[in-house]
């Protein structure tokens, strides 16, 4: 290792050192007397066979410091948190869904999956009604089905569905359903041979048999986003 002259300017109460150039590399050891390392009041010299390149993080080693790129600094935090973390009214962007019980969901991934629905009020449903409920641009999975009646007896009906609406509907279930209850409702959440609804699709109900003068014929469709 070179070691230039040192220009030293001495005055009554300090030693000032105007200028000082060290030329070469320094592999261990000390210089004049100068311990290195990461311990308080130590040199620090970098410690990366890389070598560090511009826009690194800096971080300690045992023996000094080393770069880190971005990708390999958020893997050393992970993990690593010992206190809540505030965002300061940041948001989160670019998150895979989750496959977890404690992993973080997009509002997307949980605006999906709640259980949402399509509704229908007839009035004085007749036997032959054929009456389009909802027309759904995405996947769904029915999970269940409600309806209740005003006064009269029973209605019989069925769900169907089909992206042609001319066309011969597909059963939600073969097995038609009746309604017969004026207070609580009719419900069904299980069962059901044809629940996926593909997306483009009109979903509509097909009367069966009416008992009775029913004056309002209520029912909601459940259902959840695939």
């Amino acid at each position: 290792m070179a070691v230039e002259w040192t220009k030293i300017a001495f005055y009554a109460d300090e030693l000032l050192i105007v200028e000082q150039e060290v030329v070469g590399r320094l592999t261990g050891g000390v210089l004049d007397g100068i311990a290195l390392g990461i311990a308080d009041n130590n040199v620090v010299q970098m410690d990366d066979a890389g070598p560090a390149a511009s826009g690194e993080y800096a971080r300690f080693t045992a023996n000094g410091i080393e770069g880190r790129p971005a990708a390999d600094v958020m893997g050393d935090l992970s993990g690593q948190a010992a206190a809540p973390f505030s965002m300061n009214s940041q948001k989160i962007t670019a998150l895979l869904d989750p496959t977890a019980d404690q992993e973080a969901a997009t509002k997307k991934y949980v605006d999906d999956r709640i259980n949402k629905s399509y509704s229908i009020t007839i009035e004085n449903p007749s036997d032959s009604d054929d009456i389009t409920i909802a027309y759904t641009d995405v996947a769904i999975t029915v999970t269940a089905i409600e309806a209740v009646i005003t006064a009269g007896t029973s209605v019989t009906f069925w769900i169907m569905h089909n992206p042609d609406r001319t066309a011969a509907g597909l059963e939600v279930d073969d097995t038609i359903f009746t309604c017969n209850s004026l207070t609580t409702g009719n419900g069904w959440s299980s069962g059901f041979e044809d629940a996926t609804i593909p997306a483009a699709s009109f979903i509509w109900i097909e009367a069966g048999t009416v008992t009775g003068v029913v004056t309002e014929l209520h029912i909601t469709i459940f259902y959840t986003v695939d």
